[in-house]
């Protein structure tokens, strides 16, 4: 399936539109893509390798592994099928985690 990330015009319209943007001379394109999505919908974009430093990713675990799983994946190291045991962020309640 192929999606892409729409905004709804600030304007109160109701239309759902992509995001634009102006690009200046010289501006590097990545990072003037990164600060449009912040400012149309007040999302924040990083690496994964930050989110997976974030303290809230390490204390708990199925972040973690799903951290791990991303990295593994954009290095091309993402293979087989594993079960891994771990516990959810709001109730510590013991779950797995199927990841191939």
């Amino acid at each position: 399936m192929f999606q892409v990330f729409v905004v709804q015009e600030k304007s109160g319209t109701g239309v759902w539109k992509l995001p634009t943007a102006t690009v200046e001379e010289g501006e590097d394109i990545s990072a003037a893509a990164i600060w449009e999505v912040k400012e149309e919908a007040g999302v924040y974009w990083m690496a994964v390798e930050e989110y997976a430093k974030q303290p809230f990713v390490k204390k708990h675990k199925s972040f973690d592994y799903i951290a791990k799983i991303c990295i593994a994946k954009k290095d091309n190291k993402y293979v087989g099928f594993s079960p891994l045991l771990t516990t959810t962020a709001s109730s510590a309640k013991k779950s797995y985690l199927y990841s191939n």
